[in-house]
C-alpha cells in the first residue's frame, strides 16, 4: 500500500486515509484532526521540562558521588600490609590481627581481599584500617 502527497491537494490537520480495493485505490473524504487544546502543550512542557530535571539532577549528585570518592593513596596509608610467611593460613593471619574473640567474620573478609584462595608465601595482602578495628 503506498500513498502520495501531491502539493496541491495536501491540508494542514488532515489525514486522508486510502487503501487498495480489488486493485483500485479507494476514494474518501480527509478526516479532520482538530488543534490540540492549549492545556495539552503545557503538560507536555512540564512533562519534559521534570525529564530534563531530573537528568541534570542524577549528573550532579552522580558528579558529587565521583568527588566523594576516597583518595587511594589516602586509603592505602591507613591499610596495613600483610607478607604471608611460610605455613601461614588465614585463620593465623586473623589471629595476629585479632588476638581475641570470633575469628570467622575476619577470616571471610580476608578471603575476600585475595584472589587465590591458596596463600604463597611472600605474597603481600592490603588489609584496609576498617578491618583492624
Amino acid at each position: 500500500m503506498t500513498a502520495a502527497v501531491l502539493p496541491n491537494t495536501f491540508e494542514p490537520n488532515t489525514f486522508r486515509p486510502s487503501g487498495v480495493i480489488e486493485g483500485s485505490a479507494a476514494t474518501s473524504q480527509p478526516v479532520r484532526v482538530p488543534p490540540l487544546a492549549p492545556a495539552v502543550y503545557r503538560r507536555r512542557r512540564l512533562v519534559v521540562l521534570a525529564l530534563v530535571l531530573g537528568v541534570v539532577l542524577g549528573l550532579l549528585s552522580f558528579g558529587r558521588q565521583a568527588d566523594a570518592a576516597p583518595d587511594p593513596v589516602a586509603v592505602a596509608s591507613e591499610a596495613t600490609v600483610v607478607i604471608v610467611q611460610p605455613g601461614d593460613t588465614l585463620w593465623t593471619i586473623a589471629r595476629s590481627i585479632q588476638p581475641e574473640g570470633d575469628h570467622r567474620a575476619l577470616v571471610a573478609d580476608l578471603g575476600d581481599l585475595i584472589d587465590d584462595p591458596v596463600l604463597q608465601p611472600g605474597q603481600r595482602i592490603l588489609i584496609p584500617a576498617a578491618l583492624l578495628d
